[in-house]
């Protein structure tokens, strides 16, 4: 089937694809660190590094958006039109958005979130597990798009399952951490706050795999 979109020059076709994979790795990067981090705080270490490693590197997925779109804008279309290539990359773009907004935050609570029970920071550090596998998901879903539509719309699929699952253990979270006894009242609401943050990084994540569902959708119907 032949897709819309025309190629205005092979080069910068080849160099919009390749920094179209290097902006999808680069927000995946972002979500594992976000991973790290949490490991980090259950283990009792350091987080600095890890977060200012996080903040680099959603920096640098805005660089090559910022790229990217330049080469859209200058006609160099890929497989799909150019106008549904961006949106693409602007919603993967926002997954990181999300995990450096959840990072700076928890940066800012770190003092209190040091109190929290032990068991219950291991538990929050899984959830992350939980949505870097569904980002590894979302990617292997943009990288598909290019060649194979049904790989695309069941990787999407699967993000959808995994966000849902996420979404039903956060609150499970949410549910015992209020159960707690003797716990800061303080602690309790900015760990909830970090809770709901990692489920908005799922959520942001299906967004964006909804979007390529309806992609999916809109060329091979």
């Amino acid at each position: 089937m032949a897709l819309k979109g025309t190629i205005s020059d092979r080069d910068s076709k080849n160099r919009a694809l390749e920094l179209f994979k290097e902006h999808r790795n680069k927000v995946k990067e972002c979500i594992v660190s976000l991973e790290e981090v949490f490991k980090a705080l259950y283990e009792k270490r350091d987080c600095n590094t890890v977060c200012a490693t996080l903040i680099k590197n959603e920096a640098e997925a805005d660089r090559l958006k910022e790229q990217l779109i330049e080469l859209l804008f200058k006609g160099t279309f890929l497989p799909l039109t150019g106008e549904d290539r961006l949106k693409i990359i602007e919603m993967n773009d926002n997954v990181a958005d999300a995990a450096e907004k959840t990072i700076r935050a928890l940066h800012a609570y770190l003092p209190l979130l040091w109190e929290i029970d032990q068991n219950l920071k291991k538990a929050i550090w899984q959830l992350s597990q939980k949505v870097t596998e569904l980002s590894e998901h979302l990617s292997k879903a943009m990288e598909l798009l290019a060649d194979d539509f049904k790989g695309a719309f069941e990787e999407a699929e699967n993000v959808e399952k995994m966000r849902r699952d996420i979404r039903n253990k956060g609150y499970e979270l949410i549910e015992q951490l209020f159960k707690q006894q003797n716990s800061d009242i303080g602690a309790t609401l900015l760990t909830k706050e970090v809770i709901l943050d990692i489920l908005n990084v799922a959520d942001i994540a299906e967004d964006a795999s909804d979007f390529i569902t309806a992609i999916v959708i809109k060329y091979a119907y």
